[in-house]
């Protein structure tokens, strides 16, 4: 009898054995689901990503020469603004020279008459 009886319990020890396999591996299933529907996700998230790209990388780039076009036209203007100003500078400190248009004295050792001699007939004639 006591044969019997250790049958049965060891039958009754299997099946919690059993069970509890049984439960175990329908938790795991449950979570390989769950990660396959997340991997899912993240495949067509990854796929999105990878077909907007190109479009990113040409608006970045088209934002990038966009950027420095502006530098340049700011640095350009810049200059432009400093030269103008430094001439202006330079137009204040120094007064206007007026170029007479008659020398004072005109030069003895020279044999032709210069293109500014306008009373020379000798200038009008070589010209």
């Amino acid at each position: 009898a006591s044969s019997v009886e250790t049958k049965k319990a060891n039958l009754q020890k299997l099946k919690k054995e059993v069970e509890q396999l049984e439960s175990d591996t329908e938790a795991r299933l449950g979570e390989i689901d769950c990660n396959n529907a997340e991997l899912t996700i993240l495949k067509d998230q990854l796929a999105k990503l990878e077909r907007d790209l190109p479009r990113f990388q040409k608006q970045h780039e088209e934002k990038t020469a966009l950027q420095k076009k502006i530098t340049e036209e700011l640095l350009k203007k810049q200059k432009v603004d400093s030269e103008r100003q430094q001439k202006l500078k330079q137009e204040i400190k120094q007064p206007q020279k007026k170029v007479p248009a008659v020398p004072a004295s005109k030069p003895a050792s020279t044999p032709q008459p210069s293109w500014f001699d306008f009373n020379s007939s000798e200038a009008i004639s070589s010209v």
